[in-house]
């Protein structure tokens, strides 16, 4: 039996009258009713029970509803036990009893326990049974608030499990299968480039690599929706952007304010949520707003990060029902719950033909990594590119966490007389060691890899030596890579699939702007 099964059974099971209600709140925080979310079979025997289970209390009790729906405002806000009654009549009885506020505090939910008094006068002091009612209140309410903890701790374990296994997943397809196919791209580049194809080859090779072409496209889009590469390596901020990009693809065009401190850093766990739940929203927005447009806000302020997404759409009937989301909305339920489960809050404001306005807050860290140096800030060096005695060689560092696409790219230099590699570097840290110790006319570097990344190293390797050129390559060299690359000093980006066609050109291009490059040999 699932924890949520042996709430229903308690509640169902208690031989007090129950009701559990959700106040309604006007624009001003005010509370102006209280709906009913679910009752107990003996709340359903009382003269007040509903006809209708969307009954509002206004239309239950009209005499007794005021005080009624005031008090339930005030206990979801605060929290506390009230005691309520005997006061006036309803349904001709008298009822007294107590509420609770149920679930976290943005749900706006509380449960009523009530005990009809009729036989006795409203004055007559309490009696043993009151009180033994009271105490079996007091204890099923402390079992309900365990178990919300309980669900509330399942729920986030379960969310970073689910985290924790896409971006394994993202980052094998990432590591394998998508660096396999670009290396499989080059071969095939390199084939075309020395054999002497006739027509009916050179058709068989370019629908191939066509093949692979597409095959490469879908991996990229697999990883971005499992856990975007860039969300890692550039942060939420570009990520959304990034995202933005993709929606409009779609048709929906999106503005991304950012205004995040300088350095500030997010757990994975927080970062790869939040960009999921905007995502989410986002969709949602594309499917249903009817809109062509749509904003995100990122902000911090007093240790809370907020996310702000919001559209002027068509909107939905929310706070005019006080239902926090509409009946189908699942996606949203599951954002409070995650959101809940970090120890945030999700608000959402729709009106029909009035937009829609969502809202996260989430608790951050406020410290933040200094952030690294600029290249225009560095000292230039004194010590001088080391260049070939024999003259005109071109020597080159490979900086990739791939082997095959080390070895892919070396055979591609390979190929040119006036190309020497000088090194091969795993990692940012050895690659930026290497780069002072053998002091290469460019440095090719890949931006995903463990530990220093290639926007990392980048920027170290330009501080200490900012006469030699960087090439930076990516199996996705999407604009926001591009500029965290440039940024980082390097003299451009480039996709390692281009390598047989661009990589030669660029090279020069960089090292020695004007000359004419040579031919490759065949």
């Amino acid at each position: 039996m699932g924890e949520s099964d042996w709430y229903r059974d308690l509640f169902r099971a208690l031989d007090d009258p129950c009701c559990v209600v959700q106040a309604v709140f006007d624009a001003g925080g005010q509370v102006v009713d209280c709906r009913l979310v679910d009752v107990n079979p003996a709340f359903e025997a009382l003269p007040i029970a509903p006809t209708d289970p969307r009954q509002r209390l206004n239309q239950l009790c009209s005499s007794l509803a005021p005080e009624w729906v005031q008090m339930c405002g005030e206990v979801a806000r605060c929290g506390d036990r009230r005691r309520f009654g005997p006061g006036g009549a309803a349904g001709g009885r008298r009822y007294e009893g107590y509420a609770y506020r149920v679930g976290a505090p943005e749900d706006g939910q509380v449960a009523l326990v009530f005990r009809h008094v009729t036989e006795r006068e409203p004055s007559e002091p309490d009696d043993p049974a009151a009180e033994g009612l009271a105490q079996r209140v007091e204890l099923q309410a402390e079992e309900l608030n365990q178990l919300q903890e309980r669900v509330r701790a399942l729920a986030h374990d379960v969310t970073l499990a689910e985290q924790r296994e896409r971006k394994r997943l993202a980052a094998e397809l990432h590591e394998d299968l998508a660096e396999r196919l670009v290396v499989a791209r080059i071969k095939l580049g390199q084939l075309h480039q020395i054999a002497a194809l006739d027509a009916s080859s050179e058709e068989l090779l370019k629908e191939a690599d066509m093949v692979l072409a597409r095959a490469l496209t879908y991996t990229r889009t697999i990883v971005g929706d499992l856990s975007p590469l860039v969300l890692q390596d550039l942060g939420l901020p570009a990520a959304i952007r990034w995202l933005a990009g993709r929606m409009q693809q779609h048709g929906l065009t999106v503005t991304v304010q950012a205004t995040l401190p300088e350095g500030l850093v997010l757990p994975d766990a927080q970062a790869v949520f939040l960009f999921q739940a905007i995502r989410e929203l986002l969709l949602n927005t594309l499917k249903h707003a009817n809109c062509r447009g749509a904003s995100v806000l990122l902000a911090v302020s007093s240790s809370v990060l907020q996310a702000e997404v919001y559209d002027d759409g068509e909107g939905f009937q929310n706070a005019a029902t006080g239902s926090a989301f509409p009946p189908s909305a699942f996606g949203l339920r599951g954002i409070a719950e995650r959101i809940n489960a970090f120890g945030g809050t999700f608000e959402i404001h729709s009106r029909p033909h009035e937009g829609t306005r969502a809202i996260l807050r989430l608790p951050v860290e406020t410290e933040t990594r200094e952030p690294a140096p600029e290249a225009s800030e560095a000292v230039p060096d004194a010590s001088p590119v080391r260049q070939d005695p024999y003259g005109g060689i071109i020597r080159v560092l490979l900086v990739d966490d791939h082997a095959m696409v080390r070895q892919g790219l070396r055979s591609v230099l390979d190929a040119y007389p006036d190309m020497k590699v000088v090194g091969e570097a795993a990692d940012g840290e050895t690659g930026v060691r290497l780069t002072g110790k053998l002091l290469p006319s460019v440095v090719l570097m890949d931006i995903n890899m463990p530990g220093c990344n290639g926007i990392e190293a980048t920027k170290r390797i330009k501080a200490q030596y900012p006469r030699i050129q960087i090439i930076g390559l990516s199996v996705d060299a999407d604009g926001q890579k591009q500029d965290a690359m440039l940024r980082a000093g390097a003299y451009s980006l480039m996709t390692k699939e281009a390598a047989v066609d661009q990589l030669y050109a660029l090279i020069y291009e960089a090292v020695k702007p004007g000359v004419t490059p040579f031919r490759p040999l065949r």
